[in-house]
């Protein structure tokens, strides 16, 4: 960022959203009109306390862009705010991708990808993706390409012969019966043995 300060202006995205707690991993809609996050603040779900780090488990939360600023006050009546109602519980939810007019949302839960999509009444609970993508340990990113057959993800691998975990991208198609093909791991000039994480399409 300091090779670019002379370009660019940073600053705070405001109370509204912003607290004494954790804010991050904003996920913006399509059109920038919402924006997904995940808060950590003392008004969670169920307001348990994480006992690995000792802070507030993750939610999801929604803003909306007015007046030149994201804000989430008033948003109740919105349609990702029933979303983010239905999805939210005591343990760990984040935001990790938004569709074309918001028709499916993927999240992080339980260590897992899960998606909810929106019908005539808002929005579904969240189904876990098969265990074809969610293979054994930590997946926590993932996103679709825009005619929704085609996903990228990051998932948790464990290299034997290092015996050390990292993270690499997989990519899976949508069949025509409807199912996930078998992931496929990005080559090598993709993934290493470090982290390769977060894919945007």
């Amino acid at each position: 960022m300091k090779e670019f300060s002379d370009d660019l202006e940073v600053f705070n995205i405001g109370e509204s959203i912003n607290s004494q707690f954790n804010e991050y991993n904003p996920v913006i809609s399509h059109d920038g009109t919402f924006m997904l996050y995940t808060s950590r603040s003392d008004t969670t779900t169920g307001k348990k306390l994480d006992p690995d780090d000792g802070e507030y488990r993750e939610d999801i939360n929604l803003a909306k862009w007015e007046n030149g600023v994201y804000s989430s006050n008033n948003l109740s009546e919105e349609p990702l705010s029933i979303f983010t109602g239905v999805v939210n519980t005591k343990n760990h939810e984040a935001p990790v991708y938004i569709s074309e007019n918001e028709a499916t949302i993927i999240l992080f839960k339980d260590n897992d990808l899960w998606f909810s999509t929106r019908d005539v009444d808002g929005y579904t609970d969240p189904v876990k993706y098969p265990k074809s993508i969610n293979f054994k340990y930590y997946h926590r990113h993932a996103s679709l390409t825009a005619d929704g057959k085609t996903m990228y993800f990051t998932a948790e691998v464990l290299d034997k012969k290092l015996n050390k975990f990292h993270f690499d991208i997989f990519r899976t198609n949508l069949n025509d019966d409807g199912q996930w093909s078998k992931p496929e791991a990005l080559p090598p000039t993709v993934n290493t043995l470090f982290n390769e994480d977060s894919p945007e399409i």
